[in-house]
């Protein structure tokens, strides 16, 4: 805890020393000063097992549960399990070093794996697909290749998404497989609808799952779109983003009911425009086969951290307004105040225009 504290004022340039100095003294005796605190509140004795009650022992008090409350027990974390409740009674954390006592072990692995028993559940019910064949061995063998197929696309799906990152070459075919992932996601839930699911619920997963398929294609394709391309007027593709991501969602909520829960509704909106615009924004550039448009530009000033960037100003048959530009860091060092730079004007295949800064290499 205190190194997050720490590391940050140690590497922030502080004007004044005494100042940054005594930030971390204070961070540092704030650190020790809780843990000196949980170490003589909290105790080897912080969870304790009666006859009638289950208590958890913090710096905040004691949490109570009585055993009659509780019906059952979760995974949750590495560092804690869930204890599950009646509907009026607030579920309680267990921590796993409870489970070093062997009297609360006991106890609590005598207690009903929801989890499990929902999965069993789910297990069975999709056992009993006719789809799946006409016995019942038949249908474990067939949901068992509808699982490996999901693996092997997951594992194709991470391939893809780790090659935009580090070094997306040739560019359109890594779009295009980026832009392909969910399509072919949603084409196979839509095949064999409850068999193949997109929105990841299960605790523990029963069914072939083609969620990575869907989720990480779309969050690269948003980020690529942002950091690639620079909109002329990025109302633009925004403007037509939204209905084709009310459409994907659309197209996701037939395929895998799942999705109308609103806690996840409101993970996948975002997921999903991301990939709706990032897909229209890059396809845009990638599919655009008109000139472009060399404009010389007036830069007003000039800007540097992790994007180095110039203001210009646009020609008055342009627009005449001015616009930051995200440009390379030598174009960005070599261009001063009141200089020229020429900018790149694209069309783009859907007449959204883009732009990047280059050096003028003409006179």
């Amino acid at each position: 805890m205190c190194a997050t504290g720490v590391v940050p004022l140690a590497l922030w340039p502080f004007e004044s020393a005494a100042i940054q100095t005594a930030l971390i003294v204070a961070v540092v005796l704030t650190g020790v000063g809780v843990s000196a605190l949980a170490w003589f509140k909290v105790r080897a004795d912080a969870v304790r097992l009666t006859h009638d009650r289950f208590e958890r022992i913090s710096l905040f008090g004691i949490d109570t549960r009585r055993l009659q409350d509780i019906i059952g027990m979760r995974q949750g974390s590495h560092e804690f399990a869930v204890l599950v409740t009646r509907e009026d009674v607030r579920p309680m954390m267990l921590p796993r070093y409870a489970f070093q006592n062997p009297g609360i072990a006991d106890w609590a692995n005598s207690l009903p794996f929801l989890d499990l028993q929902e999965a069993l559940a789910a297990e069975a019910k999709l056992e009993t697909d006719p789809r799946l064949g006409s016995s019942l061995e038949t249908r474990r063998e067939n949901l068992g290749r509808l699982r490996s197929v999901a693996r092997i696309l997951s594992y194709i799906a991470i391939g893809i998404v780790l090659w935009a990152f580090t070094f997306p070459r040739p560019y359109p075919l890594v779009i295009g497989l980026l832009v392909a992932l969910p399509v072919i996601a949603m084409g196979l839930a839509l095949w064999k609808r409850g068999l193949f699911t997109l929105v990841p619920v299960e605790r523990i997963q029963v069914s072939a799952s083609l969620a990575l398929l869907v989720i990480t294609p779309s969050i690269v394709l948003g980020l690529r779109g942002f950091l690639d391309i620079q909109m002329f007027d990025w109302m633009q593709p925004l403007t037509i983003a939204v209905p084709v991501t009310l459409l994907v969602g659309c197209l996701v909520g037939v395929a895998d009911t799942n999705l109308r829960n609103l806690v996840m509704v409101l993970f996948f909106a975002p997921i999903l425009f991301a990939g709706s615009w990032g897909g229209l924004v890059l396809g845009n550039a990638i599919l655009g086969t008109e000139p472009a448009l060399l404009v010389p530009v007036e830069v007003i000033d000039t800007g540097y951290g992790d994007r180095p960037s110039v203001t210009i100003v646009l020609p008055p048959k342009y627009g005449g307004r001015q616009k930051t530009v995200s440009v390379p860091l030598a174009t960005a060092r070599g261009a001063d105040a009141g200089e020229s730079l020429c900018m790149l004007l694209h069309p783009g295949r859907f007449g959204w225009r883009y732009v990047h800064a280059v050096r003028c290499t003409f006179e």
